[in-house]
């Protein structure tokens, strides 16, 4: 019985650790009337919400490239 008590109070603690997050931005075309929100645009609007929902942001990822287009 003591080794399951051992074994739930160490899931509590696991469980009780902050979730980490990585924003991701992306920009497939150079074009400005055919995408609606630059990179920058995103990102402000991203940390907007987590700070709002209190989430632990630990990257930022940014893209800039057509995918149809290889490489």
């Amino acid at each position: 019985m003591e080794q399951i008590t051992k074994i739930s109070s160490v899931v509590v603690a696991v469980a009780a650790l902050p979730i980490k997050y990585c924003l991701y931005a992306r920009k497939s075309t150079e074009s400005e009337e055919r995408q609606v929100l630059s990179i920058d645009s995103q990102i402000k609007e991203m940390l907007q919400i987590a700070e709002k929902e209190n989430l632990h942001i630990i990257e930022i990822k940014r893209e800039s490239h057509s995918a149809k287009n290889a490489g």
